[in-house]
């Protein structure tokens, strides 16, 4: 079986028949993020990339492969080839075949090279991460982004200051607050068929300002502006009332008593993970756990 993903556009959603993109299904071969640390690269510069995967039954093998082909004229779109091909001068093998790699900028990456930038000013080289499990295939495209100093400033991926739990009630004063387990040995218990409210936030220096581009050539505009990153969430049981979301808005209830949704019971573990994207490409992960009783 193979499957795509593109990383940079994962979008979660959900219907009250289907399973919501939030879920983690056990045992199946998911990626869920990618990090890339540092999050830009310079022309022949290297950064380590790293899957975001939940626990999986079996360890995949990962082939690493960045793609040189430029995208269509006019676009900044990823070209089809990258996707779809086995073999060609412009696929360029990365050594190793485990969850992480060290990827090298194309010496050559420059705007000519990688198209129209976004509304960021991002520049991006296609990396290809093909991960296989028990003969199930799953691709990941994963934009890694051009480092341009001296022109923008540069881009880090934000830091995770907490995940934690909020007790009811929520308007409580002093509001009681505890820290998610990051240990699967030793989750935060939770109550069967509860909704318990889960919420993230980051360090302040993960908010930083980067010029924007608006309108259309000759009449563009660029503008100062301050990083909205997005939170998305994912479990391997229950359903989340949001599965994105952010700093102005940081909660989300996980709601374990939706039997359409697979419902916990007492004595479970459940996995969370949590991804926070910003808009150039910066990402950050943290996984939790919790037990339910």
């Amino acid at each position: 079986m193979r499957r795509l993903i593109v990383a940079a556009f994962i979008v979660a959603g959900c219907s009250n028949d289907f399973d919501p993109a939030s879920y983690l299904a056990p045992g199946s071969l998911r990626v869920v993020g990618v990090i890339a640390e540092p999050a830009e690269a310079e022309p022949g510069a290297t950064t380590t990339l790293t899957v975001v995967t939940p626990e999986l039954p079996a360890t995949p093998t990962y082939e690493w492969t960045v793609c040189t082909q430029p995208p269509p004229p006019g676009s900044s779109s990823v070209d089809p080839l990258c996707l779809e091909a086995d073999m060609g001068t412009f696929l360029e093998p990365v050594a190793g075949s485990g969850p992480s790699a060290m990827v090298t900028m194309p010496a050559d990456a420059s705007a000519m090279t990688l198209g129209v930038p976004d509304a960021t000013g991002g520049l991006y080289v296609p990396v290809r991460i093909r991960a296989t499990m028990n003969g199930e295939r799953l691709d990941t495209v994963y934009g890694l982004r051009l480092s341009l100093p001296g022109l923008e400033p540069t881009n880090h991926n934000p830091t995770i200051a907490s995940v934690s739990l909020v007790e009811e009630p929520l308007d409580a004063s002093p509001m009681s607050v505890i820290e998610l387990s990051a240990d699967p040995n030793a989750p935060t218990p939770v109550a069967v068929g509860s909704e318990p409210t889960l919420r993230l936030t980051l360090t302040p220096d993960s908010f930083e300002v980067y010029p924007q581009l608006g309108g259309t050539p000759p009449n563009t505009t660029i503008t100062m502006t301050t990083e909205e990153p997005r939170f998305f969430w994912y479990a391997d049981a229950g359903l989340f009332s949001e599965d994105t979301t952010g700093a102005a808005q940081p909660d989300t209830r996980l709601q374990l008593d939706d039997a359409k949704h697979h419902p916990p019971r007492a004595g479970d573990r459940i996995h969370v993970i949590v991804v926070v994207r910003d808009e150039r490409g910066g990402t950050a992960a943290a996984h939790r756990y919790l037990l339910v009783q």
